[in-house]
């Protein structure tokens, strides 16, 4: 099948929107409150095929055609390519439409309106947005209204199903033109609400990756709200907005950006100077090429990226320096944005396509991909049968893929099993590039490939199949062959479409990095994902667990309530989990779960788990009862953990307890009371240890390091009466003890 890809080039010789003087009269005119989506915004037309029908030499049906402005000029499918053909345009930014209007079938005469079969039931895709439409057979203009306004970089038209017979083109359209809301928020009236939910979101540490992706998402109405929000006493924030401003695009934000760049902090001045580069601003190019100039490591990463994008010339022999030398952030950034220079950056690549060295010449051909280079399509097709080196070839692919060269696939998708790694990871980057159904089945075999890198790039190149390839995606994320080939799955599913089942789905993988992004994921879900994260610590594996138990550590004590109402039906494998969270919170609420746990608990380690978050959350007045309690318990644990507390805490009603504790026969237990009454230094204390110091002094029960320590305590206590047993400790046998009572008294 031949398929046809318009690039950015022809794109920009099209008339999207316009109403040039061979256009038919529109007998449904747009409304007031819209406006014509023009040409400058549409950077990309792929079609599903192309028919190879032609007159007097010259071809019919070429892609150009679907939205020149001519009536009598169309694109057709291949004939076989009738129900299920597509049509797909590509937007700079997110832009919202609200009207496609076509003219259906080849319109020139009614003989060529009957050669052609035309669309029946279309299906538009867009952001998350799939909508239907049945419409009737008729020659001239139809109008479909989306209401709501659809919102995305891209749209998609398939066409279901078709009315008429498919003779020299499959199905046809003579002219395509997209309409939109001239006012997005009177459009959608609840805009306004979701960009404050998202940039809340924004401000979150835990959630700002979501907020990140739903600004993105509403595109530039988003602007002015971001803008509004940046506030220079917030950095972390501020440098967040400033990211997203830049990925925005809209130059309204260049001079609000360009004012933090004197900011403070570093890492707010380094946001703006990376959003001023996304937001190609020449007046900035020397302050970004300074930041280049005197960084190393990430941070010139970063910069690089930075100065690639502004697309200033002055920046190419940089970039040409860095797409064959640099790292493999700085190369990959190069090649994917050498486009923004425009024919500068086409006379750049010249000299690197004649090479000797194999590197320039595979660095050059992976930024055709994103560079309008004259006959490039020719070039990487030579070089994708003719080089004999495998990794000219596996670069052509990449350029291919970045082009989204449809009349490339076949020839790429059968080298799917090549001889070569290289080969085949190109192969599977490329098969994700492309989208195409038939494609979803080999990247699946290509998982299995005996090389992980390989499984990798299949793994990450299914997420472009949308639903059909979800299942595939879940069963690799779970139970993948290697944690590599998992993550990769796991990335690709769990992007903005994931529900909150695939997440709670993917957090029982069997790798704990595909665990920890999933819990992630869930933290950034709001209430539904915190309960789900809540259920796996009362109810998951030990793995899983401790995933989410990560998650609501960072979440925090607005976490506590809704653990609580859980805590009971825990079972007990969790309680520790529980409690360690409890004790993390230290908050009055958990205290009563806590002190349950020390007296109920069957297992001694959550018995002293429990100590530690009855002394987190409760005061001096509301722990010392359940803390005294412990001292009773049959666990020599618990017991040292239940002092230690104490004496943290420095709760002088503790004291007499202590004091009885110092006739413990544990040591452990006798010198931790030792250290914990001198932490609360009560005078009532004096009597029990100097008892305590004589009884060590025994021959049977010689002990020279406690009575050390008592020494210690006593000083920390002080007073009169401590003085007889420190002037006693003068003349102790043991050298260490005399020098601790030197040390208290003088």
């Amino acid at each position: 099948m031949a398929r046809t890809h318009k690039t950015l080039a022809t794109c920009l010789a099209l008339t999207l929107g316009a109403a040039p003087a061979f256009a038919a009269q529109a007998p449904n005119p747009l409304r007031p409150d819209q406006v014509a989506l023009d040409r400058e915004r549409v950077v990309r037309v792929d079609v599903s095929s192309t028919s190879g029908a032609s007159e007097g030499g010259r071809g019919l049906y070429r892609a150009a055609h679907l939205a020149d402005g001519r009536d009598w000029s169309a694109w057709g499918s291949v004939p076989e390519d009738a129900a299920g053909a597509w049509v797909k345009l590509g937007f700079s930014k997110v832009e919202y439409i609200d009207r496609v209007e076509y003219v259906p079938g080849d319109a020139r005469d009614a003989g060529a309106f009957a050669h052609c079969a035309r669309p029946g039931r279309l299906r538009i895709e867009g952001g998350d947005e799939v909508r239907t439409f049945d419409l009737p057979d008729r020659r001239w203009q139809q109008v479909i209204e989306l209401s709501p306004p659809v919102a995305a970089d891209a749209l998609k038209i398939t066409f279901e199903s078709v009315h008429g017979k498919s003779v020299m083109g499959g199905v046809c359209l003579s002219e395509l033109k997209l309409a939109g809301p001239k006012d997005p928020f009177a459009a959608f009236p609840g805009l306004r609400q979701r960009i404050d939910e998202a940039l809340s979101l924004l401000a979150d540490d835990q959630r700002f990756r979501g907020g990140e992706r739903a600004l993105l998402a509403i595109g530039p109405p988003a602007v002015d709200q971001a803008i509004g929000a940046l506030d220079a006493r917030n950095p972390n924030l501020t440098a967040r907005l400033l990211v997203v401003l830049g990925a925005l695009g809209d130059v309204r934000a260049i001079r609000p950006v360009a004012a933090h760049l004197a900011h403070a902090e570093k890492d707010v001045r380094d946001a703006a100077l990376w959003a001023l580069g996304a937001l190609r601003s020449a007046a900035h190019y020397d302050a970004i090429r300074t930041w280049y100039d005197h960084t190393a490591g990430q941070a010139r990463d970063r910069a690089f990226d930075a100065l690639v994008r502004t697309g200033d010339e002055r920046a190419l022999d940089v970039v040409l320096a860095e797409l064959v030398g640099g790292s493999a952030v700085r190369r990959e950034a190069a090649e994917r944005h050498l486009g923004a220079f425009g024919p500068a950056a086409v006379a750049a690549l010249a000299p690197m396509l004649q090479s000797s060295a194999r590197a320039e010449r595979a660095a050059a051909l992976r930024a055709l991909g994103s560079i309008q280079v004259p006959d490039a399509h020719e070039i990487l097709m030579a070089n994708l049968s003719g080089a004999a080196e495998s990794d000219l070839r596996a670069a052509a692919i990449t350029g291919l893929a970045r082009r989204g060269d449809l009349a490339a696939h076949d020839a790429i998708a059968s080298m799917w099993d090549s001889r070569y790694l290289v080969e085949r990871q190109a192969v599977a980057y490329a098969l994700g590039r492309f989208g195409q159904p038939e494609d979803l089945e080999t990247l699946d075999l290509m998982t299995t490939d005996m090389s992980m890198s390989v499984r990798q790039a299949a793994a990450s190149a299914m997420g472009a199949f949308g639903e059909s390839a979800r299942p595939r995606l879940r069963r690799l994320a779970v139970m993948g062959s290697d944690g590599g080939t998992a993550l990769a799955a796991a990335k690709a599913l769990l992007g903005r479409d994931a529900t909150l089942e695939e997440l709670v789905a993917v957090l029982a993988s069997r790798y704990p990095e595909v665990r920890a992004s999933a819990a992630a994921g869930l933290a950034e879900r709001g209430p539904a994902g915190q309960a789900a994260l809540i259920e796996a610590t009362v109810a998951g594996t030990d793995p899983v667990r401790a995933a989410a138990v990560v998650q609501l550590r960072g979440i925090g004590r607005k976490a506590l309530p809704a653990l609580l109402d859980r805590a009971d039906e825990a079972i007990p494998a969790a309680q520790a989990d529980i409690l360690r969270l409890l004790a993390a919170y230290g908050e009055p609420l958990g205290l009563e779960h806590a002190t349950r746990q020390l007296t109920d608990a069957p297992d001694l380690i959550v018995r002293r788990l429990a100590v530690q978050a009855v002394a987190a959350c409760g005061d001096e007045a509301t722990a010392v009862t359940p803390l005294v309690t412990a001292l009773t318990d049959t666990a020599v644990e618990v017991r040292l953990a239940a002092i230690e507390a104490l004496g943290q805490k420095r709760i002088a009603a503790a004291a007499p307890a202590l004091v009885e504790q110092l006739n413990h026969p544990s040591r452990e237990v006798a010198r931790a009371a030792v250290v914990a009454l001198g932490q609360i230094r009560e005078q009532s204390a004096i009597d029990g240890l100097a008892a305590l110091f004589h009884t060590k002094r025994r021959f049977e029960q010689d002990d020279p390091q406690l009575r050390k320590d008592i020494v210690a305590t006593l000083g920390r206590i002080g007073g009169d009466r401590s003085l007889p047993v420190l002037m006693d400790a003068m003349g102790d046998p043991d050298v260490r003890v005399r020098f601790a009572a030197q040390d208290v008294l003088y």
